[in-house]
């Protein structure tokens, strides 16, 4: 009775703690993809096309998608006549501009004049489709236009200037780093408030209940490590379903 006194209490106690000093727990939560990719195994990436001074730009475009698809270690990339496919990705280079521009800019020299200089700038638009299709019956799993821009600035000499075409390729790179959300599920950790009602009504009471179970069951009757009993472990989905399932038993 004494070591049953004793865990009730210090549930209790840690309750109180958590309600007055943190009521903020990391969950971790999962997401669907955007794309229903469910069934797919093989696929093959089709080159990216592109007319004139978009050809060179495509080509990277297509080895940026096999990079991004085949790094997630769920598909297998094949090539284009290595048979039956579950899916197959392409896309085509809609847009590819280079402008260059010049502007004044004052600098100060090491004799404390201020003088004006010319600087040279460099902006690369980008615009291009990608699209997934099951294979099976031409399904048009997903679709999407991407519009994507980068600079270079500020430089003495337009020769200095970053070549188009690495500015295009970094711009692509930077607006898909988080393709893979896409196409397979994945996980973030967030931080989830706990309303004080939820710790008193329901924490608390499953935290009493779990020590008295240990007790009535001749197991070790050690106090229960309180951290651990309030570190949330569940998954908050598209329907925004949080689970504290061994906090709350």
């Amino acid at each position: 009775m004494k070591n049953k006194a004793f865990l009730l209490w210090g549930a209790a106690a840690a309750a109180a703690f958590f309600v007055s000093c943190a009521t903020t727990i990391p969950v971790t939560v999962s997401h669907s993809p955007k794309m229903d990719t469910n069934g797919i195994e093989r696929m093959v990436v089709l080159p990216f096309t592109g007319q004139g001074s978009r050809q060179q730009i495509a080509g990277e475009l297509t080895g940026i998608f096999k990079d991004k698809i085949g790094g997630t270690g769920t598909f297998q990339i094949l090539l284009v006549d290595a048979g039956a496919v579950d899916a197959v990705f392409t896309g085509e280079v809609t847009k590819y501009m280079v402008k260059d521009s010049s502007r004044q800019v004052e600098r100060e020299k090491e004799d404390g004049r201020i003088v004006k200089v010319t600087v040279y700038d460099r902006e690369v638009e980008l615009d291009f489709t990608s699209r997934m299709v099951r294979e099976r019956d031409g399904t048009v799993i997903g679709e999407r236009r991407i519009s994507c821009t980068g600079t270079d600035s500020g430089k003495d000499k337009r020769a200095d200037l970053e070549p188009g075409f690495d500015l295009g390729r970094e711009a692509a790179q930077h607006t898909l780093k988080d393709f893979h959300t896409e196409i397979v599920p994945w996980t973030s950790t967030e931080d989830l408030t706990l309303d004080v009602d939820v710790v008193i009504r329901e924490i608390t009471p499953s935290l009493m209940n779990r020590n008295i179970q240990v007790l009535e069951r001749g197991e070790n009757a050690a106090l229960l490590d309180t951290e651990k009993q309030f570190q949330a472990s569940g998954e908050v989905g598209d329907d925004s379903y949080v689970s504290l399932g061994h906090m709350l038993g």
